[in-house]
């Protein structure tokens, strides 16, 4: 039997006495099929979940959650998911499985994962059960923080450290802002709070989660935040703006900066990770987007795009996602829902 103890679409309590009411509830939350390791056991569970929206809609969400078992289970993925999700056991504990590793996560610590490819987690209670709390961001959060911190296209395996140890000084503030996201209080009171404070909470910590654990942009963004830019980029920058609807021959822009055109390119490399020309062309994305989520802003996209310089929509459709986590038209969509 499940109990459902709210009657809001993003707020839930929930409670269940049979394996097959708990797996129903999982499989929908995480797309993952589940199985008992003892199914002649008797076997309880709870949850209780929130899940954050901005006002995008449904992409750049956060689910946090509070969950207790009685019995062993094993979780199995059955498709390939960018969205990465943070298990941190309080008693009893969990085991990851991917293709050429096995990670064992017990209390104190925390399994942080990306289901790229097949994997299963197992959940392995003590004699008091199974009790743990998680988090299950979307992507594109990530996505869009590192995206507009490095001004460069990011890859969907973040690469993201598996465990950590969260007794260690430097994780312990990340586990207390955990902690409160799950408290219940917190998760009864969330839905009261407006779509923009929500997009917020869900902005500072995604910041939080990836200055604090190491993943594949982490020396970048460690050096992008320690490293002022020099004045010739930032002249160069300034320049590019003023002209974003213009292709500025590089010579142009060299000029204005005051260098040489192989400085640039060099110095635009080291400190932005990209040539002036793909800067130009982030530039031009972010209008794009802006136009998108624009309540005045009706032109097709395709008229849109032309108007920023992108020919062929296609590209333009590809690009933009590259660097945003979703297309034009998912943007469009989804900014009024």
């Amino acid at each position: 039997m499940v109990t459902d103890t709210t009657d809001g679409e993003a707020v839930w309590a929930y409670e269940g006495d049979d394996f097959a009411s708990c797996h129903k509830l999982l499989n929908s939350l995480f797309e993952w099929h589940a199985a008992p390791l003892t199914p002649e056991l008797p076997f309880t569970w709870k949850l209780n979940i929130t899940i954050l929206r901005g006002p995008e809609g449904s992409h750049g969400r956060m689910m946090v959650g509070h969950f207790t078992t009685s019995t062993a289970f094993r979780q199995t993925s059955v498709a390939d998911n960018s969205d990465f999700v943070i298990l941190i056991p309080s008693h009893g504990r969990i085991e990851l499985n991917f293709p050429g590793m096995n990670i064992a996560v017990g209390e104190g610590q925390a399994a942080i994962y990306q289901p790229l490819s097949a994997a299963s987690l197992s959940y392995l209670p003590t004699e008091r059960g199974y009790e743990g709390c998680f988090v299950k961001m979307s992507f594109v959060c990530a996505q869009q923080f590192l995206s507009e911190t490095l001004h460069h296209p990011i890859e969907h395996n973040l690469n993201l450290s598996p465990i950590l140890d969260m007794t260690e000084e430097r994780h312990q503030f990340f586990a207390g802002i955990i902690a409160s996201l799950r408290s219940r209080t917190f998760l009864m009171l969330s839905q009261t709070l407006s779509a923009s404070l929500q997009k917020r909470i869900i902005e500072t910590f995604t910041q939080l989660l990836l200055e604090t654990i190491p993943h594949r942009y982490s020396q970048r963004l460690q050096s992008q935040q320690a490293m002022p830019l020099p004045n010739h980029i930032r002249l160069a920058q300034k320049y590019l703006e003023r002209h974003v609807l213009e292709t500025p021959p590089i010579a142009d822009v060299a000029r204005v900066a005051n260098v040489s055109v192989r400085t640039l390119e060099v110095n635009f490399r080291t400190y932005l990770d990209m040539t002036p020309r793909t800067y130009l062309r982030v530039l031009r994305l972010r209008m794009a987007r802006q136009a998108l989520l624009s309540a005045e802003e009706r032109r097709p996209i395709a008229d849109i795009a032309r108007s920023l310089g992108f020919a062929h929509i296609s590209r333009f459709s590809k690009y933009y996602a590259d660097l945003f986590g979703e297309t034009p038209s998912d943007t469009r969509r989804n900014a009024f829902v």
